[in-house]
């Protein structure tokens, strides 16, 4: 089935709002950092500090936390697949420890949805992970049982190729056809492919990160919240290439 040709952003229509999930809905990265690297420095005998640092460069190079961490340390892969599930399941016990719901953002969502918009998530973490922190800040309830969609659901691609773009946009066109689709992220490099889809992008995070002057980030906020704000106020004005802001 070809894909359909999304409308651009128009404030007086409902929409398909896309979030990406660690670092944009939930801030993640330090504390669930923390937490696996407390349970591999026991494993491999390393200061905390130091499997932390290894961790985030893993992710950041490879995506891909417990292969990173077993080349690194010259494991073989069966000790990966057995660190996986048992450090998960610690990992998952102690989220709602550092992890909690955020009222703002709770309200935000719920307002989007009284007004007829669809929300979605798309994120390139496993789904029993996305699950459990979208249970633990009360947001699963929140977005279209579908549009949930992890690397589960796109054949294992990250979002800096298209297909996880076009599995979303394959479902959405069923749930909530002719909508515009804007897809929300804190990483740049994500939303090049979304943007030749025709997604409007949104980067958020601080000053400084990413990269904003790209022609494919259409819009730029601090956080998530200040987003929503403006989105819910009718504020938000893309910078589309070669087009003057809507």
């Amino acid at each position: 089935m070809p894909l359909p040709t999304l409308p651009r952003y128009d404030p007086a229509s409902p929409g398909v709002i896309v979030f990406d999930n660690d670092d944009t809905l939930v801030h993640t990265s330090t504390p669930v950092s923390g937490i696996l690297a407390e349970l591999f420095a026991a494993e491999l005998d390393v200061p905390a500090a130091e499997a932390q640092r290894q961790i985030l460069e893993g992710y950041r190079l490879a995506q891909d936390t417990f292969g990173y961490m077993a080349r690194l340390h010259g494991k073989d892969a069966a000790w990966a697949a057995e660190m996986r599930p048992v450090i998960r399941k610690n990992l998952f016990a102690r989220l709602e420890h550092v992890l909690s719901p955020n009222p703002q953002l709770l309200a935000q969502i719920g307002r989007l949805c009284e007004r007829g918009h669809v929300v979605g998530v798309l994120t390139a973490a496993s789904r029993d992970y996305a699950d459990r922190v979208l249970e633990v800040i009360r947001l699963r309830d929140r977005f279209h049982p579908e549009l949930v969609m992890t690397r589960d659901c796109v054949g294992g691609h990250y979002k800096n190729r298209p297909e996880p773009y076009i599995a979303f946009l394959e479902r959405s066109a069923r749930i909530a056809p002719g909508r515009w689709h804007i897809m929300v992220e804190d990483n740049a490099a994500n939303l090049k492919a979304a943007a030749e889809l025709g997604f409007t992008t949104v980067l958020v995070g601080a000053p400084g990160a990413g990269a904003p002057s790209e022609a494919f980030v259409h819009a730029r906020y601090p956080d998530v919240e200040a987003f929503l704000d403006a989105l819910l106020a009718g504020e938000v004005r893309p910078a589309y290439p070669g087009a003057a802001a809507a």
